[in-house]
């Protein structure tokens, strides 16, 4: 897993809740998130074809690259976005909304 927020962090193995947690404590949110690195570093690391998932609320500070990028990404990998948040998102790939 790939923690993100305005950047992307160093990836984490989950191999138990706990993890989750620790994840969390480390993130800052408070709006303002961009996905640009996250995705150049997905894109430059995963194997081709990899299932990525992209867990946000979709509240997103998009920069001029951001759909270029979710395009790119779609593009060479099985794209799910999943999101809490947003009914609906304008990126490619399979979107999931978890209702509360």
């Amino acid at each position: 897993m790939i923690p993100w927020d305005a950047r992307a962090y160093d990836p984490v193995e989950l191999r138990r809740p706990a993890d989750i947690e620790k994840i969390k404590r480390g993130l800052r949110g408070g709006g303002g998130t961009i996905p640009d690195e996250a995705i150049k570093y997905v894109l430059a690391k995963a194997q081709r074809r990899s299932i990525v998932v992209v867990l946000s609320d979709f509240e997103l500070a998009e920069t001029a690259e951001t759909k270029k990028l979710f395009s790119e990404l779609a593009a060479k990998h099985r794209l799910i976005l999943v999101s809490a948040g947003r009914g609906s998102v304008n990126y490619p790939g399979t979107f999931i909304k978890i209702s509360d």
